[in-house]
């Protein structure tokens, strides 16, 4: 797939009582930015932690203009949080991204070709586990179960390589630790459903929800990160 001129992007971090996570997983995201030619901004949304997040913050806002944090007045959960970023942001594409995640110094540089397609929703992401790099997050395959879709089966890019189908890859779904949403789509969905909470459910949500309007989500094997999962759930 050929690539256009990157898209402007607005980076969506949600935050709980993040203040080692920040310092770790943030320099990773700005050194792919640096391979990144477009416009962006970060948006890092506070949901009352009850850490020093708020110090850590705003000593990387004060070395990075392009970063932004705003604190939420009362604790949201997931997908309150990231509905808050969701609404601050300018730009053409969201990029979700947790707290607890290092990504490649390449990750921006295949994501904004998909969006020339008017039909596309999302673009999905490689995976892998922080600590022992064994794969993660792949291509996500659903199937039905008592009246709902389960996701928790994934295509790995091994299996992609020897099946030897040509991409682009459909998806079923995103995964929301680190994936790309058209802006406009996602505000027409408003964004991630609140009701579903904590957390687990809210992106297969908005996934079928994109799906049923013929939204289609699509999985780039290229962008590549490591999730030290669960350590910025709340």
């Amino acid at each position: 797939m050929s690539e256009s001129v990157p898209k402007s992007l607005s980076i969506i971090i949600p935050n709980y009582n993040g203040e080692e996570l920040l310092p770790k997983f943030m320099p990773s995201l700005f050194r792919a930015l640096e391979n990144h030619s477009g416009k962006y901004e970060i948006i890092i949304v506070d949901d009352q932690s009850k850490d020093k997040s708020r110090e850590v913050m705003q000593a990387i806002a004060a070395n990075h203009a392009a970063v932004k944090i705003i604190f939420n007045p009362k604790n949201l959960g997931f997908s309150g949080t990231c509905n808050v970023g969701i609404r601050t942001a300018q730009y053409e594409i969201l990029f979700f991204f947790n707290n607890d995640v290092e990504i490649k110094e390449d990750y921006f540089q295949y994501y904004s070709s998909y969006f020339d397609k008017a039909a596309t929703f999302a673009v999905t992401t490689c995976g892998y586990y922080y600590d022992s790099h064994k794969p993660l997050d792949g291509i996500k395959k659903a199937y039905w179960r008592r009246g709902l879709p389960r996701v928790n089966n994934n295509i790995f890019n091994p299996q992609i390589e020897q099946s030897q189908v040509k991409p682009p890859y459909l998806s079923f779904s995103v995964q929301g630790a680190y994936f790309f949403a058209d802006a406009v789509k996602v505000q027409q969905l408003e964004g991630f459903d609140e009701i579903i909470s904590p957390y687990i459910w809210e992106e297969t949500d908005l996934s079928y929800r994109a799906s049923k309007r013929g939204w289609l989500t699509y999985y780039e094997p290229r962008c590549v990160g490591y999730h030290m999962q669960n350590y910025s759930i709340y």
